[in-house]
């Protein structure tokens, strides 16, 4: 009897021990997030979530001259970039896992705006 129950008992912490470990590894599967905020001034919110430890994170403009580049460590990554030296033109910025490249194009152009005033 001390068997069988012996037995029940390690049949069940296997078993638990498995659906647990399932979980973890599932939970790894997320797909990269990359977003790009503008705030005033030509600076950008930058934000990454469910990065690998491994990503790099990088800005080309449209000729794919690498403006910056830099190692992501964190799983969720969030930093201001002033892009206000920037010439007016097409950019990338690039979060690299590896095996994926998630892409976010933007395009910084100088407009004129005209007003009347004094009415």
């Amino acid at each position: 009897m001390k068997k069988l129950i012996l037995s029940a008992v390690m049949l069940i912490g296997l078993s638990t021990a498995s659906i647990a470990s399932d979980h973890i590894y599932a939970t790894n599967f997320a797909k990269p997030d990359l977003s790009l905020k503008a705030m005033k001034n030509l600076k950008f919110i930058v934000s990454a979530f469910n990065i690998d430890a491994k990503s790099i994170l990088i800005l080309k403009d449209d000729e794919g001259t690498v403006l910056y580049k830099t190692a992501v460590t964190n799983e969720d990554y969030s930093k201001v970039f002033d892009l206000s030296s920037l010439p007016d033109g097409d950019y990338r910025l690039i979060l690299s896992t590896g095996s994926e490249n998630t892409v976010k194009a933007f395009k910084i152009e100088t407009s004129t705006t005209r007003v009347v005033s004094n009415l």
